[in-house]
């Protein structure tokens, strides 16, 4: 009498089979269809985040140098703002060449103050231009946070102009963050 079923051999090959069957099928579906500004987003979203819980457990005071190819992650020490060393925070990030950031106070309110401070202080425009330049030398970040003190709000939005999308990573006064599609498109 014949012996009925199979063989090991068999049975490995056609799980190989479906293996390479699924493995192709799975690559169809997943397509690339998010924006590269909502990639952009989500990862500075969740480096932010990873970054202002090592401010509250370090108890120091960090930033977010943001510049045209990217941001960088500082720290303040020796009474000067130094990049972040030793963690994966410390690269400087380069987002895609087609996504464009925009950094906005979150806060009417720092706005307001900020424009008066300038009414009283009269600046002129080279005086405005004077002091951008000096900043932009000192390398000194543009978002800060310190465990000791309010979170100052901020909104950053990340521009795809090619996919016309916009993603808006925003920090509340209650230190909250989130990530919601922006209404408007790039300015």
């Amino acid at each position: 009498m014949p012996e009925r079923g199979f063989t090991l051999l068999e049975i490995m090959l056609v799980i190989f089979l479906i293996g390479l069957a699924s493995a192709g099928v799975v690559q169809t579906f997943a397509t690339d269809s998010e924006s590269p500004a909502k990639k952009a987003a989500q990862d500075f979203l969740t480096r932010f985040a990873q970054f202002k819980d090592r401010a509250v457990i370090e108890g120091k005071t960090l930033g977010v140098l943001i510049d045209a190819p990217g941001y960088q992650f500082m720290q303040r020490r020796q009474g000067q703002w130094l990049p972040v060393s030793s963690t994966r925070l410390s690269a400087q990030v380069t987002v895609p060449k087609q996504v464009q950031m925009l950094l906005q106070p979150g806060s009417d309110i720092w706005q307001k103050e900020y424009a008066l401070e300038l009414q009283r202080r009269r600046l002129t425009l080279h005086d405005i231009e004077l002091e951008l330049q000096k900043e932009a030398k000192k390398k000194t970040p543009q978002i800060r946070f310190s465990p000791f003190e309010p979170a100052t709000p901020f909104t950053l939005r990340f521009y795809s102009a090619a996919q016309n999308a916009c993603w808006a990573v925003k920090l509340a006064h209650d230190g909250a963050l989130s990530l919601n599609q922006c209404d408007e498109r790039m300015p």
